[in-house]
């Protein structure tokens, strides 16, 4: 930095300029100017499987084709439908061409509180199976939105949901999961959120407001000074062990920065400093 009466530091000056422009963030579309080889690829080398597409919308003829142009020998349409729609689309597919594609049944939660869903679901998923889904698909909603009939957020680990689990596996379907969301999604949509552009778009796929606690597992690391004070087996409150949690902050930051914040302590003598999150969940 420059000393009073000295001249302007040119250099900083310049990586420090800022402008006020009227561009908006929607209609910035640069091209790069990066020169790397250009491998246009029309076709798989090797009879490909595409194991992951969303083709509801679509027309079996038209995916056959694109299929044959591109050498992809199967492709799994994971349905977003459910009950009577989801069935329409697997025979709409699996008729057209039956060697050609597969279908992954959609995680119905349509009647959720109803006092016997948790096994009625699993019902669900085998009258999908004789019908020709090969496998399920759960979405984020559980663990993040879905409430049972008290009002409490459905967990992913809901021993509730076992009967469904247990019958795919009667049944040899896999479960594809998808859980949670990148970490920008809980936090303030803002001009410090990387993922500004997409949570504007899509501001229903912000977590920031949700009511979630954080809830942190974690292995203390010696480091070579004791603490002051040692904690008692179990659970330890932010208020009460300021100077430990503080440590963990900064990766629960992510999820969210009002989070209230218990660690579970491993070992009554306890040496700690430096921390490593094991686990964090999610609860309402």
């Amino acid at each position: 930095m420059s000393e009073p009466g000295t001249h302007e530091d040119k250099f900083i000056a310049m990586v420090t300029a800022m402008a006020e422009v009227n561009l908006r963030l929607s209609d910035f579309h640069p091209r790069s100017m990066l020169v790397t080889p250009v491998h246009d690829l029309k076709r798989a080398k090797f009879p490909a499987v595409d194991y992951h597409n969303h083709l509801d919308a679509q027309d079996p003829a038209a995916v056959l084709k694109v299929m044959d142009d591109c050498g992809i020998e199967r492709i799994v349409n994971i349905t977003m439908q459910v009950g009577n729609e989801a069935l329409a689309v697997i025979k709409r597919f699996h008729s057209s061409a039956p060697g050609r594609f597969a279908t992954y049944a959609w995680m119905d939660w349509t009647d959720l509180h109803r006092a016997d869903f948790f096994s009625h679901c699993a019902d669900r998923l085998e009258k999908m199976v004789e019908h020709g889904a090969c496998g399920l698909k759960v979405w984020k909603d559980l663990g993040t939105s879905l409430r049972d009939s008290t009002g409490d957020l459905l967990r992913v680990d809901d021993e509730r949901l076992a009967p469904m689990f247990e019958k795919a596996a009667e049944l040899s379907v896999p479960v594809m999961f998808h859980t949670a969301d990148p970490d920008a999604f809980f936090l303030p949509v803002d001009e410090r959120n990387e993922r500004f552009e997409e949570l504007a778009a899509h501001p229903n796929w912000s977590f920031c407001s949700a009511p979630f606690r954080t809830t942190v597992s974690c292995a203390f690391l010696p480091t070579g000074a004791a603490a002051t004070t040692a904690p008692t087996a179990g659970s330890a409150s932010r208020a009460s062990k300021a100077s430990m949690i503080s440590v963990t902050m900064g990766r629960v930051r992510a999820f969210r920065r009002s989070a209230s914040v218990s660690v579970t302590v491993a070992t009554p003598a306890w040496i700690s400093v430096r921390t490593r999150v094991m686990a964090v969940s999610l609860t309402d």
